[in-house]
């Protein structure tokens, strides 16, 4: 038997924690990147999401590697990990400044997350706090989604795929955890094109539904304009460079998907939703990025 097999009354949580404890401990270097052990775990566990259940990999194995695996430092944008037992080939683990919480975003949209978003009805300005934490003073709560709010959005979908398929994916909605579930079935079943079309129609409903949350708090007309934009830009926004190329002086994106968009169509409108913190996690090729850099100059 494997390690990723699995053997009776083991949970998957358990399996991907042997799993994790197994690859850190026999890894060629006693830092192992997180980027490596999620690519690993989305290929043996697939219908696991380690960043919707469990707040990402760092929150799984504080919770479910029992010490063996400690978060060790940052290299970039990526974490590294290092087996309890081969600390000494690498010296004690450096001290951190705090941790980052859930941003404004993930605090709304993630049923999971037990931290609360609160807004101020005045400003608009947003803050998340702990799920015992009172209200400050001139904040209004803004209620999580929940996971029958996303049962919803994904039935309000269903009719946007060719009927062929509809009653397959229809039949995942009613399934507990259900979301990636249907997701994947719509991905699998209905094609690429319904898949992005997804994607933007979730972002989309998310923020009615945070727009009529905000409605809902008696929150002011001009301090809802602001809860908007903070709601997708979580940090302060800095000035773009100029990109001398012919595609950058396009005409701004409208926020609508005309028929037969292609997939750059369908990428700027899923960004056009996203907070910088959402941005700052997409992966994209090294060249692409160098390209970038160089025409910017």
């Amino acid at each position: 038997m494997t390690s990723t097999e699995q053997r009776t009354g083991e949970t998957p949580e358990e399996r991907i924690a042997e799993f994790i404890e197994r690859a850190c401990l026999g890894a060629g270097k006693p830092l192992v990147a997180g980027s490596d052990l999620g690519v690993s775990i989305r290929t043996l566990f697939p219908g696991v999401d380690i960043k919707w259940e469990h707040q990402g990999l760092r929150k799984f194995i504080e919770k479910f590697c029992s010490g063996q695996v400690l978060f060790y430092s940052k290299r970039g944008c990526d974490n590294l990990y290092v087996h309890k037992s081969r600390l000494s080939q690498v010296g004690a683990v450096p001290q951190t400044e705090g941790t980052f919480g859930p941003t404004p975003w993930a605090a709304f949209s993630n049923p999971k997350i037990q931290s609360r978003l609160v807004v101020n009805k005045a400003s608009g300005d947003l803050a998340v706090i702990g799920p015992d934490s009172a209200i400050p003073e001139g904040c209004a709560e803004i209620p999580k989604l929940t996971e029958e709010e996303y049962r919803v959005i994904a039935r309000e979908f269903v009719p946007q795929v060719p009927q062929l398929h509809s009653v397959e994916i229809e039949a995942t909605i009613e399934q507990p955890s259900f979301w990636f579930t249907f997701v994947n079935q719509v991905k699998k079943v209905a094609g690429k094109e319904a898949f992005d079309n997804l994607l933007v129609w979730r972002l989309r409903k998310i923020h009615d539904f945070f727009e009529n949350r905000l409605r809902s708090a008696g929150v002011d007309a001009g301090a809802m304009v602001s809860a908007r934009e903070k709601i997708k830009t979580p940090f302060p926004r800095q000035p773009a460079p100029q990109v001398r190329t012919a595609r950058a002086a396009s005409a701004p994106f409208s926020g609508r998907i005309p028929p037969g968009a292609d997939s750059r169509e369908l990428a700027r409108a899923a960004i056009e939703f996203m907070s910088e913190n959402d941005l700052r996690q997409i992966w994209l090729p090294l060249g692409v990025v160098l390209d970038a850099i160089r025409n910017a100059r």
